[in-house]
């Protein structure tokens, strides 16, 4: 009698641990992404996304050198329903290695200009910033730079400083010279290279730093670490930061390159639908500002405005170009 009664209270207890579970899944689905950049906007946007689709968000970060190749090697292992990248370079590559579901999508057609996605609708961009060429405001004016090509010319011999060639600003930098110039590409990327007396070394930060410094009179690096730079530091950082300007080359062509942040549906995602349903949702106006914001990036919609730290620079041309 004793046995039974302990047999029915465990089948008891474990019929109510389903029930709880079971419960807990009628009342979120899920959805797990995949990311290389995280901000203190994500989680509060993850929370307002859980309270309107009742989907419950799982985040996973993973450096920008690893991410692709660890989606890649997990294939239809991974738990991955939604992968978001940092960058332009990112996004074409895991293109290239079929890791996104192409999908259809009103909503995401409304909300994004056809530039800013990739023609098979494999991944769509979320915020933008341009390609910027910096300068220090006491020793050079802005207007004597016109276009990134003029930072070959001899007068500017030993007064460019450049980021080691593994950094993701200057590989897209050097992706776009090449779509642009085909073969003189390498020609002028060499007599750029020769512009510089300083080793190639760091990333944005690091030729902010040396532009501040004094230590050169050049570089090229993305707004939006220009604009964190300064506005991200205390009081007496942000002063000295606040000495190094933007020159926003080709404005009287096409204007400067234009990098992007963005997403697409992974390939052998379990949940496809939260996953495009969350795409849509952070390409919405309500989403924009703040997916954008703590990015120091500009909204890829239109009808948002930029965060105060970018209202200053919004007045400029640029273009995404695909190579």
């Amino acid at each position: 009698m004793k046995i039974h009664f302990f047999t029915l209270t465990i089948l008891i207890v474990l019929f109510s641990s389903c029930s709880v579970k079971d419960a807990e899944e009628i009342k979120y689905n899920y959805i797990t992404i995949y990311s290389d950049s995280k901000t203190d906007n994500d989680s509060l946007i993850f929370r307002k996304f859980e309270k309107e689709e009742k989907i419950k968000v799982r985040f996973r970060y993973i450096p920008s050198d690893s991410i692709l190749y660890t989606i890649k090697t997990e294939k239809f292992n991974s738990e991955a329903d939604l992968i978001l990248l940092s960058n332009y370079n990112l996004l074409k590559k895991a293109s290239r290695k079929k890791l996104f579901l192409p999908i259809k999508s009103t909503v995401l057609e409304k909300n994004i200009d056809p530039i800013y996605h990739s023609t098979q609708n494999h991944w769509f961009g979320l915020s933008k910033t341009p390609l910027v060429v910096i300068c220090h405001k006491n020793v050079l004016s802005k207007d004597r730079i016109k276009n990134y090509h003029e930072l070959i010319k001899p007068e500017w011999k030993n007064k460019i400083s450049l980021q080691e060639k593994n950094n993701q600003t200057m590989k897209y930098f050097e992706n776009n010279i090449r779509f642009l110039l085909k073969i003189k590409a390498d020609t002028f990327l060499t007599k750029l290279e020769k512009q510089s007396f300083l080793p190639r070394s760091g990333d944005d930060f690091k030729q902010i730093e040396r532009v501040k410094n004094g230590e050169t009179i050049f570089s090229i690096v993305k707004l939006s670490s220009l604009a964190e730079s300064h506005f991200k530091y205390d009081t007496t950082n942000e002063k000295n930061t606040q000495k190094v300007q933007a020159i926003f080359p080709n404005q009287r062509k096409k204007g400067c390159f234009m990098a992007i942040s963005g997403g697409g549906v992974h390939r052998y995602a379990r949940n496809p639908q939260n996953a495009q349903k969350m795409l849509e949702f952070l390409s919405s106006n309500r989403a924009q500002y703040k997916y954008a914001e703590k990015r120091y990036e500009f909204p890829i919609s239109k009808d948002v405005n930029p965060c105060f730290e970018l209202e200053k620079f919004k007045k400029f041309r640029g273009r995404l170009y695909k190579y």
